[in-house]
């Protein structure tokens, strides 16, 4: 590995201007490890000595919640670094993070970083401002999507219809999302086996219904953000498109269609954000309409004197 080109690619060594003899001298403490796909990295509540690169793969930074369930906060890809903040405040992971596919991992113990500072602090003054524009910036998209999560939180306890509730969804998702120029969500019918159009944003024209065999075997069932498959593409027209499966208990059951040349790693973790709470509605909605379904029948039982 060419760890002095490595340190050149990262995003953060793109917004500042740095001489090489100190890219030199921090690339000589670089360590890599590689890590297997759902490996951890280091757990919430550990030590912080050592800042990480990502050179290849992805890793996930995820919170435990007091339910006992797992709240995802990020994705992180090449050429970004993370575990920035405990590493220069000396305190306990706040976060676990583990490898979402097999991955490569650079990273620096503190002693040796903060002693490469010390030799350079014009340098180390340039890194730390660009250090913090990266996480002013991670901030400002986390506060986004609470925003976006709190508001769309109101739209799916409103009792709404399906319909309803996903064009709502759809319209806070392109305001914080301004990489995607239109969304749709296309919902499964298992009496029609199709997959139907509840509602999107700024779409011009979808079919209201695919075939449901034409989306599995076109759709990896895989719940990541996939180039729409070339299948799809005579049904949903032209312009760039991404597909994001929502897959529960092995069962695919929904996708957003998304427009955009490309997404973010901030929008990714957005779309994966809302895909959780849908989830937990449709299953709702599903529920009212067997129990209403289940009303009915009884009713007209009654009525015929069943």
């Amino acid at each position: 590995m060419d760890k002095v080109k490595t340190l050149k690619s990262l995003e953060l060594f793109s917004r500042i201007n740095v001489e090489d003899k100190f890219l030199e001298n921090l690339a000589a403490g670089i360590q890599e490890k590689k890590f297997s796909a759902g490996e951890i990295v280091f757990r919430e509540g550990e030590n912080a000595d050592k800042l990480y690169l990502v050179i290849s793969g992805e890793v996930i930074i995820a919170k435990s919640l007091r339910s006992g369930q797992e709240k995802i906060l990020a994705t992180i890809g090449p050429n970004q670094i993370f575990g920035e903040m405990a590493f220069f405040l000396t305190t306990k992971r706040t976060a676990t993070v583990r490898a979402k596919s097999p991955a490569r991992l650079g990273f620096l113990e503190r002693d040796y970083f903060l002693k490469t500072v010390e030799n350079n602090p014009a340098a180390g003054l340039k890194f730390f401002a660009g250090l913090l524009e990266i996480v002013m910036e991670r901030m400002e998209q986390t506060s986004r999507e609470l925003t976006v999560i709190y508001e769309t939180s109101k739209i799916i306890g409103s009792g709404q219809d399906l319909a309803s509730i996903v064009t709502g969804i759809s319209e806070w998702l392109m305001t914080a999302a301004t990489d995607l120029s239109a969304v749709a969500f296309y919902y499964y019918n298992e009496f029609t086996d199709e997959y139907e159009l509840p509602g999107g944003h700024n779409f011009s024209r979808l079919p209201e219904r695919l075939p449901a065999e034409i989306v599995r075997t076109s759709v990896r069932p895989v719940a990541e953000i996939q180039p729409l498959p070339p299948a799809l593409e005579n049904s949903l027209g032209a312009g760039k498109k991404f597909i994001y499966p929502l897959i529960e208990k092995e069962k695919f059951i929904a996708f957003w269609i998304l427009a955009a040349e490309n997404i973010s790693p901030g929008t990714r973790q957005l779309i994966v954000s809302l895909s959780q709470q849908l989830l937990a509605t449709l299953e709702n909605i599903k529920f009212r309409q067997e129990a209403l379904a289940q009303k009915i029948f009884q009713e007209r039982k009654t009525t015929l004197g069943f």
